[in-house]
């Protein structure tokens, strides 16, 4: 996923980039991201000369997407898939109506846990999946304004 973004600040090998919804966003159904957060913490990996106000091209590799989508989809699956299999084993006269509403019970405990997990300790078990600037696109004659304690430009 690749989008543009306006350089706000730069803090040694990260910066905080004001994404360009039109751009990033256009035809995605994640509406969350988009009402969350306008600006994102972005990792500068090429060691780029960056400044407040420069347009970039950032990126989420796929490998982190990838990633990212296996370790949430996976455990509700294996919860759905456990849950249902330990309902036919305790109960085999049980039918289908049965195991399948013990298997969505499964769902949604597994992803449960795997959000409270992810609560409790996603700092202890962060991986590195922050999406990366790739160019600078350019500064577009944008100057910061800085005003010193007098108030005078």
């Amino acid at each position: 996923m690749t989008g543009r973004g306006r350089v706000l600040s730069v803090s040694g090998a990260t910066a905080t980039v004001m994404r360009n919804p039109a751009a990033v966003c256009f035809g995605c159904l994640g509406t969350e991201c988009r009402r969350k957060a306008d600006d994102i913490t972005v990792e500068n990996p090429f060691g780029l000369e960056l400044a407040v106000g420069q347009m970039v091209e950032i990126e989420l590799s796929s490998e982190d997407a990838l990633f990212q989508a296996v370790i949430s989809l996976c455990p509700p699956l294996l919860g759905f898939a456990a849950a249902y299999l330990l309902c036919g084993f305790f109960a085999p006269a049980s039918g289908e109506p049965l195991r399948a509403a013990c298997g969505v019970l499964g769902l949604f405990t597994a992803g449960l846990v795997l959000y409270r997990f992810h609560r409790r300790f996603h700092r202890r078990f962060a991986v590195r999946a922050l999406p990366r600037i790739t160019r600078i696109l350019a500064s577009n004659g944008y100057q910061p304004v800085s005003i010193d304690e007098s108030g005078d430009r």
